[in-house]
């Protein structure tokens, strides 16, 4: 099921308007290589036949996971990568003069988006930041600083401020700017087990097979009952995050209970809520989830990745759950349209 499919050309307008989101893709079988849609591509920047980073990262116990990442990024910057976006009043040389400013502190500008809004002139950066070798010439270099908004650069952010504060745009005494550690993949770097490096083919990410090796047998050691039913397919469920610039693939198998749900609404202050508790009193995980409107101003489609509790073998049994939930929420909510429901491999 193709959870983009109603909705592209709205979709590819959206991103260009929020360049910092979460973008999911359609669930789908992997055969080598994993198809990503063109607005994950476009919003990402992905560039076809430029090396990229496959990363394979492991649980909180230690264990192998299911989820592989790919990044243009190198790995071993992850730790030390920032994002920056600020408004400010658009004039002749302000790039040149802001990217001086980040030189000078030896800040590598990793990614870069700039767009200028008129009629009022206010240009919008949008950067990923390299502070492997942050240095001020004339302040002592000190850590990051822990504050109640994360880990911030305080010194940089003063510098920033100071030395444009004629330009950089205010909202209630407050300046549009912010800074902060990219912390998913500050937090992956200590998590990786395998890593590869691979050219992107068209609107695909090719998968080394010693990856999916890993994430097969990770698998089976999780779910030893999977090994019952031979060499299955793979399914991989893709999300983009624009503000973290990776792309993270979820391998899944069949017959372990995940479900994909399209549901149709109406757009009424607490749908969602009542969805949720539908979901909630059937203790389904919820895996992935996006709420969104695309087809009228009046209704909303939410897409779901569930998964429905149960072993293996009890694979009718947890497709009767799904189904019996589908026909809980059409039925219980009063603005719910439609439901559709795919099994990963069935």
């Amino acid at each position: 099921m193709n959870l983009l499919a109603p909705c592209r050309s709205q979709m590819l307008c959206i991103l260009y308007l929020f360049s910092s989101m979460i973008v999911f893709s359609h669930l789908h079988e992997v055969s080598g290589a994993v198809h990503v849609e063109p607005q994950i591509w476009n919003a990402l920047g992905l560039t076809e036949g430029m090396p990229y980073y496959l990363s394979l990262t492991k649980n909180h116990d230690g264990s192998a996971g299911n989820e592989i990442l790919c990044t243009a990024i190198k790995p071993w910057n992850w730790g030390n990568l920032w994002h920056l976006k600020v408004a400010m009043i658009d004039r002749q040389g302000l790039l040149a003069e802001f990217a001086a400013l980040l030189r000078e502190a030896q800040i590598n500008i990793v990614t870069c988006r700039a767009e200028t809004t008129e009629p009022n002139g206010i240009v919008n950066f949008e950067m990923h930041l390299d502070s492997d070798q942050y240095t001020l010439n004339d302040e002592k270099r000190v850590g990051v600083t822990e504050s109640g908004a994360g880990p911030t650069l305080p010194e940089i952010r003063a510098r920033i401020i100071s030395t444009f504060i004629e330009e950089i745009v205010f909202s209630d005494q407050h300046p549009l700017f912010s800074l902060w550690r990219v912390l998913p993949l500050a937090r992956s770097a200590e998590r990786i087990l395998e890593q590869e490096v691979v050219n992107l083919e068209g609107n695909s990410i090719p998968i080394p097979e010693a990856l999916l090796h890993s994430v097969r047998r990770a698998a089976e050691a999780h779910s030893p009952e999977l090994t019952a039913y031979g060499e299955l397919p793979l399914f991989a469920a893709v999300r983009a995050d624009t503000e973290a610039a990776v792309v993270r693939i979820m391998f899944l198998y069949p017959f372990t209970g995940h479900v994909a749900m399209r549901i149709r609404a109406a757009n009424r202050v607490g749908t969602l809520a009542d969805i949720a508790r539908h979901m909630g009193e059937a203790n389904v995980n919820m895996i992935q989830m996006w709420s969104h409107n695309c087809e009228s101003p009046d209704m909303a489609v939410i897409d779901v990745i569930i998964q429905v509790p149960g072993h293996a073998s009890r694979f009718p049994v947890q497709k009767n759950m799904a189904a019996h939930l589908a026909g809980i929420i059409q039925s219980s909510v009063d603005p719910v349209r439609s439901v559709e429901v795919t099994w990963s491999g069935v």
